[in-house]
């Protein structure tokens, strides 16, 4: 059985892995409304494609530590 403090590393980890999501969606919607016509096409797939990628990586990274650690059991 894990000790509090390791379960709470693995909440605070959940935490930031949802922050990071949110400023991503937000940044993304953001770039989507800041062109017109083709411009916001662009910019929306570019920020998609960005966002997705560093949310990926971070959840990966995140992920990967948990199942290290084995927190949260």
């Amino acid at each position: 059985m894990a000790s509090k403090r390791h379960v709470q590393k693995c909440k605070d980890m959940a935490f930031v892995v949802s922050i990071l999501s949110y400023i991503s969606i937000t940044a993304a919607l953001y770039f989507a409304f800041l062109g017109i016509g083709i411009e916001s096409i662009k910019a929306l797939i570019e920020a998609i494609v960005i966002s997705a990628t560093l949310v990926t990586l971070v959840v990966l990274y995140l992920f990967g530590r948990i199942w290290k650690m084995e927190l949260c059991k």
